[in-house]
């Protein structure tokens, strides 16, 4: 929602999930939902936005990207750490490819890796900043439980989910703390939605973009980006979702478990 609504900015451009490009180009794992398809419905071979990136960064075939997400670990092997390096500089290539087509200012990348923004943070030339936009880890577990429903993936509990949640949560508060405070926006989802214009107004301010007024809608409009949630070429009406409120309250140890994980961290 917040990628959709900052890309709204005529002095913005989003690429979305930038780290699941390859899953995209080699129809992996994520992407399948929408038949790997850019935003804008084009493959990522045909699309007119992409191909232009391809150009400028010297790639004839998209297929030669092989992996666009950081590999994950605290104590990377050499031959790791020489494909990290490789990923990143492919990574700050394709950045600055979208700043030519674009001829934006400003792009957003909602890659929801701890360790792939803190990797292109320490060893990046353009200036990040990032928005940390935290949500009630009982909303998150009930979403992520409906669309592995969807997956036909019934078999993790809502507390499994819920421990998942917790943990990367508590993995992005660490990561964090490898960023400079002057660089991190934390947002809360609930109370963004209770004020979204003075929260986008915050961010505006943050990010250093002028600002502009809230959109009524989530919808895609000339966007060309990598994922997202499964309903996104949808027109929605941007609302606060609290349906998750009675779905918790139906199991009182769920509810009171996810209530006391958000006190912590």
């Amino acid at each position: 929602m917040l990628e959709n609504v900052l890309s709204k900015s005529l002095e913005i451009t989003s690429v979305g999930e930038l780290n699941l490009l390859d899953s995209h180009i080699h129809k992996g794992e994520r992407g399948k939902t929408w038949n790997w398809n850019c935003s804008c419905g084009q493959s990522f071979e045909n699309c007119d936005f992409w191909v232009e990136v391809y150009k400028i960064i010297g790639i004839k075939n998209p297929k030669e990207i092989k992996r666009t997400e950081l590999i994950k670990s605290s104590n990377l092997r050499d031959n790791a750490k020489n494909e990290n390096d490789n990923i990143i500089s492919l990574l700050n290539k394709i950045y600055d490819a979208v700043f030519m087509v674009s001829q934006n200012a400003i792009i957003v990348d909602s890659s929801k890796v701890p360790h792939q923004g803190i990797g292109l943070y320490h060893n990046s030339p353009f200036n990040y900043k990032i928005i940390h936009l935290k949500r009630d880890l009982r909303a998150i577990t009930i979403s992520k439980r409906k669309w592995n429903d969807k997956r036909n993936r019934k078999n993790v509990s809502r507390i499994k989910l819920l421990i998942g949640s917790f943990l990367y949560k508590i993995m992005c508060v660490r990561m964090l703390k490898k960023v400079d405070s002057n660089d991190v926006l934390e947002l809360s989802y609930e109370e963004f939605m209770k004020a979204p214009q003075a929260h986008l107004d915050t961010i505006a301010d943050f990010a250093d973009f002028e600002k502009f007024e809230f959109p009524e809608y989530m919808q895609l409009q000339d966007d060309h980006t990598v994922a997202g949630t499964p309903n996104r070429f949808e027109k929605r009406k941007i609302k606060y979702d609290n349906r998750w409120e009675s779905v918790a309250k139906k199991n009182p140890f769920f509810n009171l478990t996810g209530y006391l994980l958000g006190k912590i961290g």
